[in-house]
This record gives structure tokens, C-alpha cells and sequence, in this order.
């Protein structure tokens, strides 16, 4: 759905945004369900985000997802890190993800990770890092 095709319900969703800092927007949750976005396209994918300083949640569909940045496809190492960095809970997390993020531009697809680093991951993300591992415990 294009700009300029944007129904009232979209316009109204994304005015909401803009006059957010939407830096404050912060993935909570993807749900699997046949449901309508906040612009009123219909999903199959929920994606829960949360204003954290408002404190305010909406449920936005992939259409919407990848207008945030919220990066949707997990192929390759950089769009797995992306969406963990997304997923993060705290600040912890968050360094952590850009600890593997910042290696990333040397190592690129060769990245390897530890047990441990692969073990917090997934936590964050629930779903399987695919990249090479190594076992250092």
C-alpha cells in the first residue's frame, strides 16, 4: 500500500506515529492471526509494539512492520542481529547485540559466534541462530 493510496484509517495510524518520537516505539510481541493492522490492511502476523514513555500498545501487520525498520526477513546474520536488537529487552541485551553488530562489517557471513552468545540470542529472538557456532564455554 503506497502513500498515495493510504486509506483514512492509515493516514490517522501514521499521524498518531509522527507526532510520537518513534524511537519510543519498541517490538513487544508476533502473534500468528488472521486480524486487521492499525491502517486496516488485514494480517496474518501481529506484531505488538509498545510506546515505552506513553505507554501505549498497537498492533501493526508486516506492511506496517517494515515501514518502522522492523526487519521481517531473518536470511541473512545482519537482519537476524537487526531484529534482536528490536527484540531486546533491556539495555544489556541491547549492547550485547551491538557488541556482534559491530564485527559484523569485518566478519560479515564468516561470523562466528560462541555457545553462549547463540544460547542469549535465541533467547531474545525465540527463534534459531543458523550462523556457525563455537564451543568455548
Amino acid at each position: 500500500m503506497g502513500i498515495g493510496r493510504m486509506n483514512n484509517k492509515a493516514i490517522k495510524f501514521w499521524a498518531e506515529l509522527n507526532s510520537t518520537d518513534i524511537t519510543k516505539w519498541k517490538l513487544k510481541k508476533i502473534i500468528q492471526n488472521n486480524n486487521h493492522c492499525c491502517c486496516g490492511t488485514p494480517i496474518k502476523t501481529e506484531y505488538h509494539i509498545e510506546n515505552q514513555t506513553q505507554n501505549k500498545n498497537k498492533i501493526i501487520g508486516k506492511c506496517c512492520a517494515r515501514r518502522l525498520g522492523i526487519k521481517l526477513s531473518w536470511t541473512t546474520k545482519a537482519n537476524y542481529l537487526a531484529t534482536a536488537k528490536i527484540l531486546a529487552k533491556n539495555k544489556w541485551e541491547t549492547q550485547f547485540i551491538q557488541s556482534l553488530q559491530d564485527k559484523l562489517p569485518a566478519w560479515g557471513n564468516q561470523l562466528i559466534i560462541t555457545t553462549k552468545q547463540k544460547t542469549c540470542l535465541e533467547k531474545i529472538t525465540k527463534h534459531t541462530w543458523r550462523g556457525k557456532v563455537w564451543d568455548n564455554q
